[in-house]
């Protein structure tokens, strides 16, 4: 079986040559001893841990996932995690591919094949990293004919890949990264202007845990459901604005482009998007039906 994993700051990602996908928060906490029943704690070093959707309803704060060496780190933990809880034993898995930002590309592509190899107990040979927004690419190759542009909206960072066809391959011409721009920012100004308003927000949600309430579009607090989607629009169409902004310098590759294909985990944010400010951006824009799945469709290719 093969297995692609886009290890996102917000959320894992995976796709299986055997059909299956799967999403989970990038959640973390430390076990609580006081904690009984259906917890199972995944034991990771001398301590035991909780993950991903477990995460969410056990422990206390979040594990703070600050920067690519801490989510590096932790990847051993989330395929033990993978393994128990979501079905896909590693005595099965003869292939693996994951990515990183281009940014981080050359520095950490080792150690993250380290840990998938180590977490896994699989050849480093037979794992493959590619730059984010690959996969996005390759997931739409079909209705590209001869250039794109991709946007990967992440969590935390927006990557871009400028990629022209030659025969039947994609030539990545160049890619990088813009820091602080994934949907966090606008995750984060949606739970401090709630916690304005109703102060336990602040201490209850960590912005990881928050950006599930972002992405329902509602939120509970004491028996009692606040509707959110009118505030999301306004702050999806003003990161719409900034991201328009911040693409300028980029403006001659994109224009060049036959297409402007957007993915990625936030992806799902230019749903509440109008065509005409899409349209700002590029004249034929790109959105696959599961943007948050793009990616690891497109890097399944890479192994068949």
């Amino acid at each position: 079986m093969k297995v692609a994993i886009d290890f996102g700051f917000g959320n894992v990602k995976i796709a299986t040559s055997e059909g299956k996908k799967i999403k989970f928060p990038t959640v973390i906490k430390e076990e609580m001893k006081s904690v009984f029943g259906e917890a199972k704690p995944i034991k990771y070093g001398a301590k035991g841990y909780y993950v991903g959707d477990r995460a969410l309803k056990y422990g206390k704060k979040a594990l703070p996932l600050l920067n690519i060496d801490q989510l590096i780190s932790f990847v051993p933990l989330i395929l033990e995690y993978i393994e128990k809880e979501k079905g896909i034993s590693r005595e099965n898995v003869d292939g693996v591919v994951s990515g990183l930002p281009p940014s981080y590309l050359k520095d950490k592509e080792k150690s993250l094949k380290e840990a998938i190899a180590q977490g896994w107990e699989i050849s480093e040979k037979k794992v493959v990293i590619l730059p984010q927004g690959t996969g996005i690419l390759l997931s739409v190759e079909e209705n590209i004919s001869d250039s794109a542009f991709v946007l990967d909206i992440g969590f935390n960072t927006v990557d871009w890949v400028f990629a022209k066809k030659e025969g039947d391959t994609f030539v990545v011409e160049a890619s990088g990264s813009f820091p602080r721009m994934g949907v966090e920012s606008i995750i984060r100004e949606l739970k401090d202007e709630l916690s304005r308003e109703i102060p336990m927000i602040g201490t209850l949600f960590s912005v990881h845990e928050f950006s599930h309430v972002f992405e329902e579009g509602k939120i509970k607090i004491a028996g009692k459901e606040m509707e959110l989607e009118d505030r999301i629009r306004e702050l999806v169409e003003a990161y719409v604005e900034d991201l328009s902004r911040v693409l300028e310098e980029l403006e001659e590759m994109i224009l060049q482009s036959d297409a402007l294909v957007i993915g990625g985990g936030g992806a799902y944010v230019f749903k509440s998007v109008e065509t005409e400010r899409l349209e700002k951006l590029h004249g034929n824009v790109i959105i696959p039906n599961e943007p948050e799945f793009a990616q690891v469709l497109g890097y399944l290719k890479v192994l068949k």
